[in-house]
């Protein structure tokens, strides 16, 4: 068996995938957690969301833009270790691949 190929994501999909306090945290982490290399620091102002993958180990990657000086940034959410997660990302990616 290869490799789990990456999904990109709608927001409903991410919305379907993630339990309130999983969306807590990442949107914690979107305000809070984004390092901007530009910036030299976190992402203060947060992050303008333009893509979300679910990538081969069921972690969620966010690539967007820092909404203080429009530089790139991505942040990988390792959710794939949540058992809870890692089962509905499972199903999520056997509905879509079949």
């Amino acid at each position: 068996m290869g490799r789990k190929k990456d999904i990109q994501l709608t927001v409903v999909q991410v919305d379907s995938l993630l339990d309130d306090d999983l969306k807590q945290d990442l949107d914690y982490l979107l305000k809070n957690g984004v390092y901007c290399s530009k910036c030299d620091q976190i992402c203060k102002e947060g992050v303008a969301v333009e893509k979300v993958t679910l990538n081969s180990l069921n972690d969620i990657v966010i690539q967007g833009k820092c909404m203080s000086c429009n530089n790139t940034v991505v942040r990988t959410v390792e959710f794939g270790e949540d058992p809870k997660f890692y089962k509905l990302a499972e199903e999520f990616r056997y509905s879509v691949e079949n």
